[in-house]
């Protein structure tokens, strides 16, 4: 199992010195990131409090964090999940402030594939299931701590990804329509018009695009990017 190591830059990207690395000594010892799981990605809110997701075979999905610029991890829990795991994975949370987040989770359990969503409005001190729906784990977008979207990969047999909106945070979701839009990015910046294009990050096959809603996420149209001149130099 390949393991993981976060480095800290300070000069903007010029030199890079290792913080931390997985380990199977005590989870929260200095320089040491939990040991067990894979495909560890960190993501930070400030210079000292960050988060650690990825993917653990056989275990719930894993959730560190740091509080000392990631010199040091801890199990931070979430609960609670759907029980009899096979495979679990969270995904990087996201803050529509320094106080309110979401996190997402991809549990594959014995009754199949479902997305959890976790919501927190006290900065990531505490994470509180808000809703569990059938399906992996798409995309996700949220503008404030109410509004928000998510594309969830439907029954997990082969159907199109469906779109859904909440105005509660994600305590509850409204399907808004099936979404044949596969390996994208969801961005809204009003709750009416936003934008869904191809992740580069993803490997699923088919053409690259750029689709445009201006109704909320209920009906989409292709764009057609068009990239402007650059500006004369002063």
């Amino acid at each position: 199992m390949a393991g993981t190591a976060l480095f800290r830059t300070a000069d903007g990207g010029a030199h890079w010195s290792e913080v931390a690395a997985t380990s199977d000594a005590t989870p929260g010892s200095t320089g040491v990131i939990p040991g067990g799981c894979d495909a560890l990605t960190a993501s930070f809110s400030s210079l000292s409090t960050g988060w650690m997701t990825g993917t653990c075979l056989d275990a719930p999905p894993p959730f560190y964090v740091t509080h000392d610029g990631g010199l040091s991890w801890a199990v931070a829990p979430l609960a609670p999940l759907p029980a009899g795991f096979n495979e679990g994975t969270s995904f990087p949370p996201t803050f529509t402030s320094s106080e309110t987040g979401t996190l997402l989770t991809e549990d594959d359990v014995e009754t199949g594939i479902t997305t959890s969503l976790f919501g927190t409005a006290d900065g990531g001190i505490a994470w509180v299931l808000r809703s569990t729906s059938v399906g992996a784990p798409v995309t996700a977008d949220f503008l404030s701590a109410q509004d928000g979207w998510l594309v969830s990969g439907g029954d997990g047999i082969g159907s199109s990804p469906e779109l859904y909106a909440t105005g509660n945070g994600g305590r509850s979701w409204t399907r808004l329509n099936a979404f044949p839009f596969d390996g994208l990015s969801l961005d809204f910046v009003t709750p009416d018009v936003g934008w869904a294009a191809t992740d580069l990050d993803q490997t699923e096959d088919g053409p690259p695009y750029l689709v445009q809603t201006d109704d909320g996420g209920r009906s989409w149209s292709a764009v057609l990017p068009r990239l402007a001149n650059p500006s004369p130099s002063p």
